[in-house]
C-alpha cells in the first residue's frame, strides 16, 4: 500500500517489478485490498486495457496513523 500511497496511479507491471514478483502473483495478492475497496483500480488513461492503482480515501484515513 506504501508503493501505491507514494505513487498514485501506479500499473499492475510496475508494482509486480517493484516487489519482484509476477503479475499474475499480483494479481492475487491485491485482491483483498481491492474488495475492501482500500485500493481501487480504474483504467489508466489513454489505454483502458492497463490498471492505475489508487488509494481510496478510506485507505488514505485509515493507512496514515500506521506510517507514522
Amino acid at each position: 500500500m506504501d508503493l501505491v500511497s507514494f505513487n498514485p496511479g501506479v500499473g499492475h507491471k510496475a508494482v509486480a517489478a517493484a516487489l519482484s514478483t509476477a503479475p499474475s502473483i499480483l494479481t492475487t495478492a491485491l485482491k483483498p485490498p481491492l474488495t475492501s475497496g482500500k485500493i481501487t483500480n480504474e483504467p489508466r488513461p489513454g489505454d483502458r486495457r492497463q490498471s492505475a492503482y489508487h488509494l481510496s480515501e478510506a485507505a488514505k484515513t485509515w493507512f496514515r496513523p500506521l506510517k507514522r
